[in-house]
């Protein structure tokens, strides 16, 4: 088996668990959709892509491993996961679609790494309980961002946290210079969070 279906397991409300075997490479459209019982996902450094809508309103999901394998994660991805309170997103994934991580409202940090280039409508919007972003894109020339990625309750209430000598240009960046508290993330922290 190397895809999980689209649809596949949606709406399968008992289902608390899975562990995805290493042969899949795909995980197809609303294949979790709806898994209100579901709370962790362990997927292969096999799967590239975490197609639009695969893990949407699973209330209960808590943690997922997303391997360093994943270069997209797609639209509407985790919205309404509710339960969702970190999430470490790996030095592969280039793309963070529309809608991404839309009411995750749990969700109290995120790590996006360097190898970011593109970061999608409301990726982040109404994550009501998010403190900190730690962003590591070291130059974002690079970066493809969309004006309403973040919504005022991020510039507001979350610290933006960025790489050495990288804060000028976070501070003069449209959209991340309209954060109100962006830091150096510190050296030591940034180890205990790889």
């Amino acid at each position: 088996m190397t895809k999980i279906g689209g649809s596949a397991f949606s709406y399968c409300t008992s289902l608390r668990s899975i562990n995805i075997p290493k042969s899949v490479t795909t995980i197809g459209r609303w294949a979790f959709s709806r898994c209100t019982s579901l709370k962790s996902v362990n997927i292969p450094d096999s799967v590239t892509e975490i197609d639009n809508l695969t893990f949407q309103k699973c209330t209960s999901l808590q943690s997922i491993n997303i391997p360093n394998s994943v270069k997209t994660i797609g639209i509407f991805a985790f919205f309404k996961c509710t339960s969702l309170q970190s999430i470490h997103i790996p030095n592969s994934v280039t793309t963070i679609g529309n809608l991404a991580f839309l009411e995750c409202t749990s969700l109290k940090s995120i790590i996006i790494p360097n190898s970011v280039t593109t970061i999608g409508r409301r990726a982040l919007g109404e994550c009501t309980s998010l403190q900190s972003i730690f962003c590591r894109i070291k130059s974002l020339k690079k970066v493809c961002i969309d004006n309403e990625t973040f919504t005022q309750y991020n510039y507001d209430s979350c610290t933006l946290f960025v790489p050495l000598d990288t804060i000028e240009e976070y501070s003069q960046h449209p959209v991340f210079g309209q954060f109100k508290q962006i830091e150096i993330e510190h050296p030591k922290l940034s180890k205990q969070k790889n």
